[in-house]
C-alpha cells in the first residue's frame, strides 16, 4: 500500500512538471472611437479601424458598437473628433534583479511651436536658418517615420502667424489694439518689443517702426524670447488636416492608418513624414476647406476658448456669422460635471436672416447633461444661442460646446 502511494504521488509530481503552463489571458485593447460628421451634418460613433487617404481622398474602414465593420468615402465626411480615452500605457513593475532607482531623464532640447498663417502648427527645435528670411524647424526624431527623408522643415516668415517657446501660448501675451500693425516679442522676464521682425534663427532680430533711418534693429537671444505675434494675414485653408494629441496640426499629403498607427507625409515640406500612434490623434479633416470649428470669436463677453472647444459661461445671448457656402451647423452641447448641483437652464437656438426663426431648444441638467445640434443654415447669416435660465436662478447655467462647426456641403 506504502509503494502505490508513493508511486502516485511520483505520477503526480510528473504530470505536474510535464503540463503546459497556462495559456496567457490575451489582452483587450480598447478601440479607438470618434465621432464621423458627415458633409450632411448627421453623426454617428465607430472606432477606426484602417484609414488610407491621398490628398483627402480615400476611404476609412470602421467598426461600430454592436462589432459590424463597413466602409467610408472621405469625401462625404466633414469632420472626425476622437470621442474615447486615450489607452493608458502600462508600465511592467521592476523585477528583483532590476534597480530600484530610477534613471536619470535626459535633458530634451527646447522645442517651440510654430504656427502659420493657415492654421498648420509645429512642434519642433529651431535651428539656424538658410537666410534670415525664413525659419527652419527640426521635427523630434521619436515622431519621424521609416519613409522620412529629412526631419527639416523651413517656412519663409511670411507664411508664419505665431511662435512660441513650448506646447501653450503663454498666458498673458495679448496684443494690444496699438499693436495691431506690427510684429510683437515677448520677453521671459516679461518685457515686451515691437517693430517689424528682420530675423528670427538664434538671434531675434526686431526693427523698430520710426521714421529715423537711423534706429538699429533690436537683438535678443532666442534663449530670452518666450513667443512672437506676426502680422501676417491669415490664408485659405486647404487639404487633409490632422490634429494631435501635443498640438500639432498638420496638412497632409497622404496618410495611412494600419494596426494602430497613423503615419503622414507633410505638405509643408517635401520629404518629411511623421508616424503617431492612433491614440494620439484628437480630430481629422479630410477636407479642411468644408469645416469651420466654432471659435470664441462670437459677439458677446459670455464666450471663452477652452481644451473642449467653447464654453458660454453663463446666461446670456451670444452669435456667430454663417460664412457664404455654409450649409449645416453641429456640436454636443453639455452642461459641465462641475456644475450639476445648481445647473438647470434652456439652450435656445435661432438662426437669423430674412426669415428669422428658432430652431432648438433644449433643457440642460444633471439628469439630462447633453444634446446634439443638427441645425440646416439654408439661407442664414447668423446663428444666436441664448442661456434661459432655470427656477433656481443663474448659479452654474454654463453650456459647453464641443466638436462644434459650420459644414459647407460639397458642390
Amino acid at each position: 500500500m506504502e509503494c502505490m502511494n508513493l508511486s502516485a504521488l511520483l505520477a503526480c509530481a510528473i504530470s505536474q512538471v510535464l503540463d503546459p503552463a497556462p495559456a496567457p489571458v490575451p489582452v483587450s485593447i480598447p478601440p479607438v472611437v470618434f465621432e464621423w460628421i458627415s458633409t450632411n451634418g448627421e453623426a454617428r460613433e465607430a472606432a477606426l479601424v484602417s484609414l488610407e487617404s491621398q490628398g483627402g481622398k480615400g476611404t476609412a474602414q470602421i467598426r461600430d458598437a454592436r462589432g459590424g465593420v463597413s466602409m467610408l468615402a472621405l469625401s462625404d465626411i466633414a469632420s472626425a473628433w476622437r470621442v474615447s480615452r486615450k489607452t493608458p500605457q502600462i508600465v511592467s513593475p521592476a523585477t528583483d534583479s532590476e534597480s530600484s532607482e530610477v534613471a536619470a531623464a535626459p535633458i530634451a532640447p527646447l522645442l517651440w511651436t510654430v504656427q502659420l498663417t493657415d492654421g498648420q502648427q509645429f512642434l519642433g527645435t529651431l535651428v539656424p536658418a538658410p537666410n534670415v528670411d525664413s525659419v527652419t524647424l527640426a521635427i523630434p526624431a521619436t515622431l519621424l517615420a521609416e519613409t522620412a527623408t529629412t526631419n527639416a522643415i523651413t517656412l519663409p516668415l511670411e507664411r508664419i502667424s505665431r511662435a512660441w517657446k513650448g506646447a501653450g501660448w503663454p498666458k498673458g501675451a495679448l496684443r494690444a489694439p496699438s499693436e495691431s500693425s506690427r510684429d510683437v516679442l515677448w520677453l521671459a522676464n516679461g518685457d515686451v518689443m515691437s517693430g517689424f521682425l528682420a530675423e528670427f534663427g538664434p538671434v531675434i532680430k526686431i526693427e523698430p517702426q520710426t521714421s529715423s533711418t537711423a534706429t538699429k534693429a533690436q537683438e535678443v537671444a532666442m534663449d530670452a524670447a518666450a513667443a512672437l505675434w506676426l502680422t501676417n494675414p491669415a490664408t485659405p485653408v486647404s487639404g487633409m488636416r490632422i490634429g494631435w494629441q501635443d498640438g500639432s496640426v498638420m496638412t497632409s499629403a497622404s496618410c495611412i492608418v494600419q494596426e494602430r498607427v497613423c503615419r503622414v507625409s507633410l505638405t509643408a515640406a517635401k520629404g518629411v513624414d511623421v508616424q503617431y500612434a492612433l491614440d494620439e490623434v484628437q480630430w481629422i479633416l479630410p477636407d479642411a476647406a468644408s469645416w469651420r470649428t466654432l471659435s470664441a470669436e462670437g459677439s458677446g463677453s459670455i464666450v471663452v476658448a477652452n481644451a473642449e472647444g467653447v464654453l458660454l459661461r453663463e446666461p446670456g445671448t451670444v452669435s456667430w456669422p454663417v460664412k457664404p457656402g455654409e450649409s449645416h451647423f453641429v456640436a454636443q452641447v453639455s452642461l459641465p460635471p462641475s456644475c450639476f448641483d445648481w445647473g438647470d437652464c434652456t439652450l435656445i437656438v435661432r438662426v437669423l436672416g430674412s426669415s428669422p426663426k428658432e430652431v432648438a431648444r433644449v433643457h440642460l441638467d444633471a439628469e439630462t447633461p447633453r444634446h446634439r445640434l443638427h441645425v440646416s443654415l439654408a439661407g442664414a447669416t447668423a446663428i444666436e444661442c441664448t442661456i434661459d435660465p432655470g427656477p433656481s436662478g443663474p448659479v452654474q447655467d454654463r453650456v459647453q460646446f464641443s466638436r462644434a462647426g459650420f459644414v459647407t456641403a460639397p458642390k
